[in-house]
Formats: structure tokens, sequence, C-alpha cells
């Protein structure tokens, strides 16, 4: 799964900036580990969060869409892969 590293130079590269959705969608990660996605990585959610991060909500929005996709993208690369850590390191240097 991408690190907070990655989610935040996707955000810079496309709006210039890091917003607070990140943060906010990976809380739940403190307490459900690698099954915190259940909550909050859903596009209804990320609507509702860019409203509460503060700020302004279509970049909030962006920057949670752009979360989910870069999750998905890696999630099932890894998956499809044999050797799935390796693969991801490899997509890490990528980005």
């Amino acid at each position: 799964m991408p690190r907070k590293r990655e989610h935040d130079a996707i955000e810079h590269l496309l709006l210039g900036k890091v917003t607070k959705m990140s943060e906010l969608m990976d809380i739940p990660s403190k307490y459900l580990k690698n099954r915190h996605r259940v909550l909050w990585h859903d596009p209804i959610s990320v609507g509702v969060l860019s409203f509460v991060a503060g700020g302004n909500p279509l970049e909030n929005w962006i920057a949670g869409m752009t979360h989910l996709l870069l999750d998905n993208i890696l999630n099932d690369y890894a998956k499809s892969k044999k050797g799935g850590k390796e693969k991801r390191q490899k997509v890490n240097k990528m980005i």
C-alpha cells in the first residue's frame, strides 16, 4: 500500500499543495491496521470528508479520489504479481 509520502507526492503534483485528506482517510489505520480501508475509502465518504477537512472542498475531493485510485492501483498490482512486496518497492521508486 502507498505510504503517506506517495500520497503527498501525487497531491502536490496535481494540486500544487498537500491537503489533509490522506491523513483523515487513514486515521482508522491506527486501530484496524491493514483492514483500515473498510472505512472512509469510498467515493461517498470522500465527498463527506472533503467538507470536513476544511479548505477548498473541490481540492480535498480531488486529493481523496486520488488517494483511492493510488491505493487501488498499487494494491491490485501487488496482488497480481508474485513477490508483491518487491514489485511495490519498484513502483514506489517510480513515484
